[in-house]
C-alpha cells in the first residue's frame, strides 16, 4: 500500500506545531521546576526565621523567668527583714518588762529606774509601729503594681513610704537599746 506523501509544506508546518508543543511543554516544565525551587527557598527561609523567632522567645522566656525569681527573692528578703524588725523592736518590749518585773519583784522602790525605762519601751513600740505600717505598705504597693497596671506611680509612692518605715523601726532598735543602756547607768 502506497500511503500519499503529504505535501512539504504541511509536513514543515505539523513540525513546527510539534516542536512549538514541545517547546512550550518544556517551557512549562522549566518554569515550574523554578516555581518549585523559589517555593522551596521560601519555605527555607522562612523555617529560618521561625527558628530565630524561637529562640528569641525562649532568651525572653528565659529572661523574664529570672526576673521573676530575682523579684520573688526580693519581696522574700524583704519580708524576712520587716519579720526581723518586728521581733527585734518587739523582744526589746518584752525584754524591758520582764527587767522591770525583776525590779519591782527585788526592790518596790526601784520606780526611778523603770520610769526611766518607758522612753526605751516607746521607742521600741515604735519600732513594732513601723514595721507592721511597713509590711502593710508593702502590701499596698505590690497590690498596685500588679493589680492595677497605671497605677505605678502611686505604687512607687507607698513604696518609698514603706521604705521611711522600714529605716525608721531599723533606727527604733539601737535608739531603743541606746536609751534603756542609759537608764540602767
Amino acid at each position: 500500500m502506497n500511503t500519499p506523501e503529504l505535501a512539504p509544506e504541511r509536513q514543515e508546518s505539523e513540525q513546527d506545531d510539534l516542536t512549538n508543543a514541545q517547546q512550550f511543554e518544556i517551557f512549562k516544565a522549566r518554569l515550574q521546576c523554578e516555581v518549585e525551587s523559589h517555593k522551596a527557598f521560601e519555605q527555607h527561609a522562612l523555617l529560618g526565621r521561625q527558628m530565630r523567632n524561637n529562640r528569641r522567645l525562649e532568651m525572653w522566656k528565659q529572661k523574664l523567668n529570672v526576673r521573676q525569681i530575682h523579684e520573688r527573692a526580693q519581696i522574700d528578703f524583704g519580708l524576712s527583714a520587716l519579720r526581723g524588725l518586728f521581733v527585734a523592736n518587739g523582744g526589746g518590749i518584752v525584754a524591758l518588762i520582764a527587767f522591770m518585773g525583776h525590779i519591782w519583784s527585788k526592790d518596790p522602790s526601784g520606780h526611778q529606774i523603770i520610769s526611766k525605762l518607758y522612753p526605751a519601751i516607746n521607742i521600741f513600740s515604735l519600732g513594732v509601729t513601723l514595721s507592721i505600717v511597713a509590711s502593710g505598705l508593702s502590701y499596698i504597693t505590690q497590690a498596685l503594681f500588679n493589680d492595677f497596671k497605671g497605677r505605678r506611680a502611686l505604687g512607687n509612692f507607698f513604696r518609698f513610704c514603706a521604705l521611711g518605715a522600714g529605716l525608721l523601726a531599723i533606727a527604733c532598735f539601737p535608739l531603743g537599746v541606746f536609751f534603756a543602756a542609759n537608764a540602767i547607768r
